[in-house]
């Protein structure tokens, strides 16, 4: 399955990539930008092989592509989520999950 990050937070999508790195997943990730960020690259673990285009030269493949929000603070992932919802047809369905390892959950979250 391909990854997708959608939006831009070069702290998010280094936690992103070094979580899946840390699963052994080693995937082509594509990083897919709605504003045009300055020209910084976030860092990228050892072994993630990834590109970064543009909100309109990106397809979905809702079979082979997996989404996550690039982002962290909440009112910026509703912009960015409603953004490729109206732009991409991206649904709540196409998005999928990642833990970072050191993360710590509590019991009774959902």
């Amino acid at each position: 399955m391909r990854i997708h990050l959608l939006g831009y937070s070069e702290s998010f999508i280094s936690r992103i990539l070094d979580a899946l790195a840390d699963r052994g997943e080693n995937e082509r990730v594509t990083i897919v930008t709605n504003i045009h960020p300055e020209e910084k690259i976030p860092f990228i673990p050892p072994g993630i092989h990834y590109n970064r285009v543009s909100w309109e030269e990106w397809h979905l493949d809702p079979v082979k592509h997996a989404c996550f929000l690039g982002v962290t603070k909440p009112s910026v992932k509703r912009i960015v989520y409603d953004f490729f919802k109206t732009h991409r047809a991206v649904e709540r369905s196409n998005y999928a999950s990642v833990l970072h390892p050191a993360s710590v959950v509590s019991s009774t979250a959902e």
